[in-house]
C-alpha cells in the first residue's frame, strides 16, 4: 500500500512539475502588420499606426528613430492592443536594427522608395519578453528637381512576440 501511495505521489509530482514548466515556456504569437506613417518625420524619428492581423490582432502604434536612411534603428516604441492581453508595449533595440534600401524608382514624374526594417523588440508591459519586428517600408512621392519629395508612406511586414 505504502509502495502504491509513494508511486501516485511521485506521478503526480513528475506531472505538476511537468506543468509547471511548459507554463514557464515563451509562448509566440506571430501576426502580419500593415500600416501607414501618421505624420513626416521629426528629426530623425518617423510614426507609424496600422492594425495586427494573425494570433494577436488588433490596432498597433510605432515610433521609430533612426540614422540617416539608409542606416540603423537607434530607439523607439511598438505597442499592439490585444483583446487577450491588453496593451502589449515594448521597445526597439537601440544596437542592431537596420534600414536597408531596395531601391527608388520613377516615373512621369511619381517616385517611391522601399526600404527594409528589420529590428527585436524588448517587450515591457504588461508582460515581459522579446519580439522581432520585420518590415516594408515605402515612400510614394513626385519628383521635383530630380528628388524624391515624399508625401506618404505604407509599411507591410510581421511583428512575432514572444512572453
Amino acid at each position: 500500500m505504502h509502495k502504491l501511495l509513494l508511486s501516485v505521489m511521485l506521478a503526480l509530482a513528475l506531472a505538476v512539475g511537468s506543468a509547471a514548466t511548459a507554463a514557464a515556456s515563451p509562448t509566440s504569437y506571430s501576426d502580419t502588420v500593415v500600416g501607414i506613417e501618421t505624420a513626416l518625420p521629426q528629426g530623425n524619428t518617423s510614426t507609424f499606426a496600422g492594425f495586427a492581423f494573425g494570433q494577436l490582432p488588433g490596432p498597433w502604434t510605432a515610433s521609430v528613430s533612426y540614422t540617416s536612411v539608409p542606416g540603423a534603428i537607434i530607439g523607439g516604441s511598438f505597442a499592439l492592443k490585444t483583446s487577450r492581453f491588453g496593451v502589449v508595449k515594448g521597445s526597439f533595440d537601440s544596437n542592431g536594427g537596420t534600414i536597408t534600401v531596395f531601391g527608388p524608382s520613377s516615373g512621369s514624374g511619381f517616385c517611391t522608395q522601399t526600404y527594409e526594417v528589420v529590428d527585436t523588440l524588448s517587450l515591457s508591459g504588461p508582460t515581459t519578453g522579446s519580439g522581432s519586428f520585420h518590415a516594408i517600408l515605402t515612400h510614394y512621392g513626385f519628383v521635383v528637381d530630380g528628388h524624391c519629395q515624399v508625401f506618404f508612406a505604407t509599411v507591410s511586414g510581421t511583428v512575432i512576440l514572444s512572453f
